[in-house]
């Protein structure tokens, strides 16, 4: 069964975007961006940036706050140009930086396990 270290696995999730994305070597089991994956028949891709959808895992985090005025304030935070800025600033303001870390680390690590699980490769911890 092929291996893959589940740190190096969620690195590479937290790093792609739209730019950027990584592919799984199945000759040794490491991580390597796409850009530098010589014979694409040797590499599994990783979850690309619409797969992990960062907009999706700030609304989960927004939904999982008490409904109210926090909850309100950091979901308007996602209106219009510079959504992902507005919202971290709201969060920092809000104190709830660790919250909001500690919640999209999860989401990668449920990310990361799912394709895992549908590439049939073990995730090292």
């Amino acid at each position: 069964m092929m291996k893959v270290n589940l740190s190096s696995l969620m690195d590479a999730v937290a790093s792609t975007d739209y730019d950027n994305t990584y592919c799984y070597s199945m000759e040794d089991g490491s991580i390597v961006s796409a850009n530098d994956a010589d014979d694409m028949k040797t590499y599994i891709p990783l979850p690309d940036a619409y797969e992990i959808d960062e907009n999706q895992i700030m609304k989960e985090f927004i939904y999982e706050l008490p409904e109210g005025t926090l909850q309100d304030t950091i979901y308007r935070s996602m209106k219009g140009r510079g959504m992902f800025g507005s919202f971290r600033e709201a969060v920092i303001a809000y104190d709830m930086e660790n919250s909001w870390f500690a919640f999209r680390n999860e989401a990668y690590e449920r990310i990361a396990l799912k394709w895992c699980e549908k590439n049939n490769i073990q995730p090292l911890r």
